[in-house]
């Protein structure tokens, strides 16, 4: 889009009012619909709390999991990103440690 044509500036305002328009209607009606929440504020404040519960569990597992994989990832991205000055430094010292067992 350019802004030294007028027809691509109208068009580009008149896609924003409607858009504008369609948020607007949504609005009302959703505060419509909610007014009937209100007489019913106890069963929503329950629905809620039910929901945001059980959606922390599932998110706190998620997010175990995922952390899983990422130490994963980075472990064998450590092992092949690793020198081989280490991985000999490393072998000899657990060489030495298990000798003295």
């Amino acid at each position: 889009m350019s802004w030294y044509k007028p027809a691509d500036v109208g068009f580009a305002t008149r896609s924003w009012l409607a858009n504008l328009g369609y948020g607007a209607r949504l609005f009302l009606r959703l505060l419509a619909t909610f007014g009937s929440s209100f007489k019913r504020f106890g069963l929503v404040r329950d629905q809620i709390h039910f929901l945001g519960n059980y959606s922390l569990v599932i998110i706190a597992i998620s997010g175990l999991f995922v952390g899983f994989v990422f130490g994963l990832q980075g472990y064998y991205t450590l092992l092949r990103a690793r020198p081989r000055r280490w991985a000999s430094w490393s072998r000899s010292r657990w060489c030495a440690n298990s000798a003295r067992w």
